[in-house]
């Protein structure tokens, strides 16, 4: 359901967990989830300055995390702000929230993250500078996880890298890019880089570069 007003947007929903693809049952759990969004630019007198706010609960009946929607995430919630003035915009992020129960218990308990994303149009429209700051942290020493489109891909591929699953209590992410615009958002080519150093009872679980090179066009 949507709703909202000239300065303020809001989003609520209530979903089945089931992992049935062909029929969705309320029987096997929902999920609930809320979001909403606050202009803010008649305050603050920038081009752009938004407040979000989001979350959303699950009470699955599976005691498998891995029928779980979310990797089995109890609960989360995250605050957001968006500042834009001239050629520079950044965005503030924090999280907070529960792992399952319901899984091993290293992997339980609370976690939190801060992302830190400033950003800055070289060419006006066509090429953007970003860098981003990412932190992660976990009450117990696999509440977290490295993504798994990279690194842990590597992990999976090659006998020769072995990265413990991904998983630690603490991750630090600093990543820099470009982004070159053909058509506004419709075609726009990006490369950059990122480094990763996740820990898990203070051993050095995985510490590296990826190197992102993507050609993205849609309607």
């Amino acid at each position: 359901m949507k709703f909202g007003q000239k300065d303020w947007y809001s989003e609520v929903g209530v979903f089945s967990t089931t992992q049935n693809d062909f029929w969705a049952p309320w029987s096997d759990g929902q999920m609930y989830w809320m979001n909403y969004s606050q202009d803010l630019t008649s305050l603050t007198g920038a081009d752009v300055s938004t407040l979000f706010l989001t979350a959303y609960y699950q009470n699955a009946d599976s005691t498998d995390p891995f029928e779980r929607l979310a990797a089995g995430i109890e609960w989360s919630t995250s605050t957001a702000f968006v500042y834009g003035q001239g050629p520079w915009q950044f965005l503030v992020e924090g999280v907070y929230g529960e792992n399952s129960k319901e899984g091993p218990a290293s992997r339980g308990g609370d976690y939190w993250g801060f992302v830190f994303l400033p950003s800055i149009w070289l060419v006006e429209d066509k090429l953007e500078g970003v860098v981003r700051y990412t932190f992660q942290g976990a009450e117990n020493p696999e509440g977290i996880r490295l993504n798994g489109r990279y690194a842990r891909r590597a992990d999976s591929k090659s006998a020769d890298v072995d990265l413990l699953g991904g998983r630690g209590d603490e991750h630090h992410s600093i990543y820099l890019g470009l982004k070159y615009h053909f058509c506004k958002d419709n075609i726009h080519a990006l490369i950059g880089v990122e480094y990763d150093d996740i820990n898990r009872d203070g051993r050095d679980i995985y510490e590296g570069c990826s190197i992102l090179a993507t050609f993205r066009t849609y309607l």
